[in-house]
């Protein structure tokens, strides 16, 4: 990766909480001259501030990247990746991918994201040009049945795929098993909670699905699993 905003956090409105608080804190102890109680107080949330930008930059990233390393790139693949947000997961995939690939890559911000950073991204990565981006409702897509060798979905901000609604989970799993070719792969970044939901329903469609067991998941509560597409016999 070149420039991915490797430095910024995924979970700011936590972060500024702390270090607001840090700074009442401190301030209170500084100008009323206060016993020690708030500056401790002051100096555990600056800690906690310091601890969740750690685990949102740096281990994030590197669970990311060894996520996207382990999918596996065919020539002539098409590739969706749902709920995109900024980019995480497919513009990292598409720097993988050699100058004269022919593989077709298409993205979806679903309908409640917010996050604009996906276009600064791409073009820092000089990747925008192999990627088609569209602004869809992810629980119903308007591509043609069994289009995509590879599906990918991560829980971004005010994604969708966030949603405990069961009728929103069940509605993303069936558009993800319409949308894959017998055989094709989806790969699945998503809250414990529903991760289980979801792969109850992909084995339910008679899917094969896969749990990876990689470093720093606990802490992020996320599960990441992948989804193989029964073979039409």
């Amino acid at each position: 990766m070149k420039k991915f905003n490797v430095y910024k956090s995924n979970n700011k409105f936590v972060e500024r909480i702390f270090l607001a608080s840090a700074i009442i804190l401190f301030a209170t102890y500084f100008f009323s001259k206060a016993n020690s109680t708030f500056l401790c107080f002051s100096i555990i949330f600056l800690s906690l501030t310091l601890l969740s930008w750690l685990r949102n930059c740096f281990l994030r990233n590197r669970l990311f990247k060894e996520f996207i390393d382990s999918i596996e790139l065919f020539d002539n693949s098409k590739i969706l990746d749902l709920g995109s947000g900024n980019g995480d997961v497919i513009i990292r995939l598409a720097s993988r991918l050699t100058m004269f690939s022919n593989v077709s890559i298409f993205a979806v911000e679903d309908i409640y994201q917010t996050d604009n950073d996906f276009m600064y991204n791409a073009l820092n990565n000089r990747v925008r040009y192999r990627i088609e981006l569209s602004h869809k409702d992810i629980r119903k897509l308007d591509y043609d049945e069994e289009s995509f060798d590879i599906i990918t979905a991560s829980n971004n901000e005010n994604s969708l795929l966030n949603s405990h609604k069961k009728s929103d989970y069940k509605s993303i799993c069936k558009e993800i098993n319409r949308l894959l070719k017998p055989g094709g792969i989806a790969y699945i970044f998503n809250n414990k909670y529903t991760s289980k939901k979801m792969a109850n329903e992909f084995i339910n469609q008679d899917n094969k699905v896969f749990f990876y067991d990689y470093k720093f998941q606990p802490l992020y509560g996320v599960k990441i699993f992948s989804v193989e597409k029964k073979n039409s016999e």
